[in-house]
């Protein structure tokens, strides 16, 4: 896996996501187990489908994605040992910009890029994330750029009211 990423050239501010959810190792063991158990079915049984769903399988385990926040916009670079895929959402096409704090994951920022009808969710640290509203906001003025943790606290405050109006309606 030798290719160059894109934005190697770049010599602006870059901010990488950071993957916050790993898969466990049983998940790694088991897709592994399963990969072999479709290459023996594949030999063994009349079904040579499972030789196509092993190699999907395997290609999947091998590759890595990156995803990098740029002055072009938000760059995502699959690497797998035969190919690679390179996607770029300019700035100018990133119409809404969300940031959420989880309590689950302190010290993170998730962030919802949203193009058209596709959202990316992608972990940053809060550092980067407050840079990286900020590059929104300069690389696109009509972005729009949403407080989330306050969205939240709203709908939560707005469904606790529910469930206590629901609560009085059953004791009369």
């Amino acid at each position: 896996m030798n290719h160059a990423f894109p934005w190697a050239e770049l010599t602006t501010p870059m901010y990488e996501a950071v993957e916050v959810k790993h898969h466990k190792k049983w998940v790694i063991v088991g897709s592994w187990i399963l990969a072999a158990v479709l290459i023996v079915g594949g030999f063994t049984t009349r079904f040579k489908i499972a030789f196509v769903f092993a190699a999907l399988l395997v290609l999947t385990m091998i590759s890595k994605k990156t995803v990098m926040i740029t002055e072009r916009g938000l760059e995502s670079f699959m690497e797998m040992r035969i190919t690679s895929q390179y996607e770029l959402w300019k700035w100018s096409e990133i119409e809404a910009l969300t940031h959420q704090k989880l309590a689950e994951y302190p010290g993170m920022v998730q962030l919802y890029f949203t193009k058209d009808v596709r959202t990316r969710r992608l972990f940053f640290t809060e550092k980067d994330a407050a840079e990286i509203r900020k590059l929104a906001k300069q690389k696109n003025s009509k972005i729009r750029v949403y407080d989330g943790t306050a969205y939240m606290d709203s709908y939560k405050k707005q469904q606790q009211l529910k469930q206590q109006a629901k609560q009085k309606g059953r004791k009369k």
